[in-house]
């Protein structure tokens, strides 16, 4: 999409040039140079009356600033560049980030410890409180029940995922609504909520050996775990026995949760699931997360390609159309470091704008376009929200682009050197 877009800029740029060269008289082409450009207004800015000590930025922000139409071209292709190399370059580091936990569906803790029931069910659950209960470095442990129950839907029950249990739901990012707060209250996850057709306010009633039992539901957040399909409540919810208990471990200050979470590994044994936050997140996108990193590379060196290419080719015929201008000011004593300069000002100052503009527009476009794109596959992620790195994001990629704009100007503009002004005059 973004090659397909920097080809239409180029190419209407290039057709809009083409048309005007139809209109173009042999005679005012030939004899007064005239056609291409035709100052309907005077220019404002003088040289007399500017603030700007030297005279080549002074010159340069005259022509860049009267003219820029003629610069739109790079512009917006550097505006476009910096967008395309910024967004998967976030999406990466926020993928990676233990922070987006909370915008998955889970709340912020140090280590994940979760078993299936089946049989053994509550022997595992007194092997596992005793084990954490004798642990010092373990600092608080959340204990959530997950049960699966019967939703009426219509003419037919739904079945519904559900973590219940003292905190469930809290310390994490809500599409709308809030975390549960009383016993009647439950949240669902966005995928719940589109395939039940239920938002803030409305009543869910769950199918329970007793009878059934109304929820009002007060939140909904977006989930990938267990296929988007889950919902929470600070209650039992249910009569029914738990499938699975999940334990949210928070450790003391100091205490390395990558050790701890194989120290109980070990003294568990099989059938127990102990991640720690971090690997927890890495096992979620681990399988993209390679083509991903892969892919941010490959995005940012064509950024950076097409930059160096649109660079080249504008400065190209841009210092074929001023060469009567450049004959006129080193015959006036401009050095062939002073022009130089002055393309470098020129350029790069558009480039600077459109760097600023692209790193401050990057992170609202690209939230709603990856937001969307996930929206459509339906894993579960509605609301995208950008963890990067920002001396990254907002310091180390703009200058770096910057520096490929100025190397390249300096590099092209070096012919200056060879223009011999008698020859350009009598041209």
């Amino acid at each position: 999409i973004a090659c397909v877009v920097v080809l239409v800029i180029t190419t209407l740029y290039c057709i809009r040039v083409l048309n005007k060269m139809k209109k173009v008289t042999i005679v005012n082409a030939l004899v007064t140079g005239e056609g291409f450009v035709k100052r309907k207004s005077k220019v404002k800015m003088r040289l007399w009356n500017t603030h700007i000590n030297d005279i080549n930025r002074a010159l340069s922000v005259k022509e860049a600033f009267h003219h820029f139409r003629e610069y739109a071209l790079v512009f917006f292709v550097i505006l476009l560049a910096t967008i395309i190399m910024e967004i998967p370059m976030n999406l990466v580091s926020t993928f990676t980030s233990e922070e987006y936990m909370p915008y998955l569906g889970r709340a912020m803790t140090d280590i994940v410890l979760d078993f299936q029931t089946g049989e053994e069910g509550v022997d595992k659950y007194n092997k596992v409180m005793k084990i954490l209960k004798g642990d010092s470095a373990v600092k608080s442990v959340k204990v959530f029940e997950n049960k699966r129950v019967a939703v009426e839907n219509g003419e037919e029950n739904y079945n519904l995922h559900v973590e219940c249990g003292e905190g469930a739901g809290q310390g994490i990012h809500y599409v709308v609504g809030k975390a549960p707060e009383n016993e009647g209250e439950i949240a669902l996850s966005y995928n719940n909520s589109k395939q039940l057709e239920k938002g803030i306010g409305d009543t869910v009633v769950v199918a329970n050996t007793n009878g059934a039992v109304k929820f009002i539901v007060c939140g909904i957040y977006q989930d990938i775990t267990s296929g988007g399909l889950t919902a929470k409540s600070i209650g039992s919810v249910s009569d029914a026995e738990p499938e699975q208990y999940m334990m949210a471990i928070e450790l003391m200050d100091g205490v390395s949760p990558i050790a701890k979470a194989e120290a109980y590994r070990n003294e568990l044994g099989f059938g127990y699931e102990v991640e720690p936050v971090k690997e927890f997140v890495t096992q979620i996108f681990g399988s993209v997360m390679e083509e991903l990193g892969l892919a941010s590379k490959l995005v940012a060196l064509f950024g950076v390609v097409i930059i160096m290419l649109v660079i080249v080719l504008f400065l190209k015929l841009r210092m074929v159309k001023d060469i009567a201008e450049t004959a006129g000011l080193k015959a006036i004593g401009f050095t062939n470091t002073d022009i130089r300069m002055q393309y470098l000002y020129k350029t790069g100052g558009v480039a600077l704008v459109a760097v600023i503009l692209g790193t401050i527009g990057f992170k609202p476009i690209g939230e709603i376009v990856v937001g969307g794109a996930f929206q459509i596959a339906g894993v579960g992620i509605v609301k995208m929200v950008f963890l990067g790195n920002e001396i990254i994001s907002y310091v180390l990629m703009p200058v770096a682009i910057l520096i490929v704009v100025g190397i390249m100007v300096w590099i092209c503009t070096n012919q200056v050197k060879k223009y011999n002004i008698v020859e350009l005059i009598n041209e």
